[in-house]
């Protein structure tokens, strides 16, 4: 039994998400580790593309609204904390994909 899930309720959600996943993916015809592999970079691209225009967004509503200040840094501050996690984890999710689905995959050349 897990102490911070003792029901299991966050692993059956994650495995849920990471079928919903799996399944769009091969919808999409996403068939070779190179091309999960490129996903995973412009997942990693777009989460930094994200975090630069989300924190000084934040930061310029804290100056041009001074007394609101608090709020906008920690809603800034949420909303960078929320992509970093959803990123992450679909970054987690196409890595099971490549290695559960991908495998017998022929076209990495790091594969011997």
């Amino acid at each position: 039994m897990n102490i911070s899930d003792p029901f299991g309720r966050m692993q059956k959600r994650r495995e849920r998400d990471y079928i919903s996943l799996r399944e769009s993916l091969k919808e999409a015809g996403l068939t070779s580790r190179t091309a999960a592999r490129e996903l995973q970079q412009n997942m990693k691209k777009r989460c930094k593309t994200g975090l630069m225009i989300i924190a000084p967004f934040a930061l310029l509503m804290a100056a041009i609204f001074p007394e609101a200040w608090m709020f906008s840094v920690l809603f800034g501050a949420l909303i960078c904390l929320w992509l970093l996690k959803t990123s992450s984890a679909g970054v987690d999710y196409v890595e099971r994909y490549i290695k559960e689905e991908l495998a017998d995959s022929d076209d990495d050349p790091t594969v011997f």
